[in-house]
């Protein structure tokens, strides 16, 4: 996903339009990916023999994490790559003010 929204970028969207992009374009296949490896390591979260039972939590602990892995893809990282944006905008404004590159208020010609 941040790759498609970095190519978005460059391209000429702004961080939200890009992010937004990159949400809509890849959310099928990031949903799909997850799911289907999840559904894969159900039957072992399942299975009752003794040989599975050292399995299991492994098991267990793979389908989670790429069920949650998938909420942080999703949600939080468009998130910090919209605050990471205004971040650096703040800061190439303090940047221009101290090197003197953008007039303050009072110097705005009307």
């Amino acid at each position: 996903m941040t790759d498609y929204v970095n190519q978005a970028r460059r391209e000429g969207y702004t961080v939200k339009q890009a992010v937004v992009e990159g949400g809509c374009a890849r959310f099928r296949a990031i949903t799909l990916t997850s799911i289907t490896t999840f559904a894969g390591v159900l039957p072992i979260m399942f299975e009752t023999s003794l040989q599975a039972k050292f399995v299991i939590p492994m098991a267990v602990a793979l389908g989670f994490a790429v069920m949650y892995a998938t909420l942080l893809t999703l949600i939080l990282v468009p998130c910090l790559y919209v605050i990471l944006g205004d971040i650096r905008a703040a800061f190439r404004w303090v940047w221009q003010r101290i090197r003197g590159t953008v007039p303050r208020h009072n110097e705005v010609k009307a």
